[in-house]
């Protein structure tokens, strides 16, 4: 059974964390390729900027089962 977890992380106003041509969007480029090749990593990572407040990136990540959150969690 799939199961999302759901993370957010506050960002600066001066951040732009989106544009991969920026310092602080190539962090978060190399970020999410690490998350999503580490072993025992979720399946799954999607970035999102809140409209109404651009200040918060909301992260849903996907794992395969519970169980595998739990294994992760546990590293």
């Amino acid at each position: 059974m799939l199961v999302t977890e759901i993370g957010c992380k506050g960002v600066k106003p001066s951040l732009d964390v989106m544009n991969e041509g920026t310092t602080e969007g190539q962090i978060l480029s190399k970020l999410y390729n690490y998350v999503v090749t580490a072993p025992g990593g979720p399946l799954r990572v999607y970035w999102v900027i809140e409209t109404e407040d651009p200040s918060y990136l909301w992260a849903p990540f996907d794992w395969d089962s519970i169980e595998d959150h739990e294994k992760s969690a546990t590293k």
